[in-house]
C-alpha cells in the first residue's frame, strides 16, 4: 500500500489512510481522507482523489479493512480532489481540486 495522507480520528481508534493500490474501494488513487470533528453526532469521514470525486462515508458501523457505508458521492471537479475540510459545525465540507475549483 502506498499512503499518501492518514487521518486519524481523536475519539475512536479508527485511521484512514490513501492508497493507490486498488484494495480497497477506489479504482484510482485516493488522495485526500479526513474525519469528521470528534464531537460529531454520527462519525463519518471524507475521501477524495484521482477520479476527481468527493466520498462521503457513515462509518457507524466500519469494520477493518472496510470503511463504512458511502452516504453520498459528489461530483463537480474536473480534476483530482487534493485537500478536503469539513466545517466546525460540521455543516459543511469544502474540497479542493487541481482544476482551481473548491466546491461546498
Amino acid at each position: 500500500m502506498t499512503s499518501l495522507l492518514t487521518d486519524i480520528n481523536s475519539n475512536t481508534s479508527l485511521t484512514i489512510s490513501g492508497s493507490k493500490d486498488g484494495s480497497v474501494h477506489w479504482k484510482e488513487s485516493v488522495e485526500f481522507v479526513k474525519f469528521s470533528p470528534s464531537f460529531a453526532t454520527v462519525p463519518m469521514a471524507a475521501t477524495g482523489g484521482m477520479d476527481n470525486k468527493l466520498v462521503i462515508w457513515d462509518l457507524q458501523h466500519s469494520t477493518p479493512r472496510l470503511l463504512g457505508n458511502c452516504v453520498h458521492t459528489f461530483h463537480g471537479h474536473l480534476d483530482a480532489v487534493q485537500a478536503i475540510s469539513v466545517s466546525t459545525n460540521t455543516d459543511f465540507i469544502v474540497s479542493v481540486s487541481v482544476d482551481y475549483t473548491a466546491c461546498v
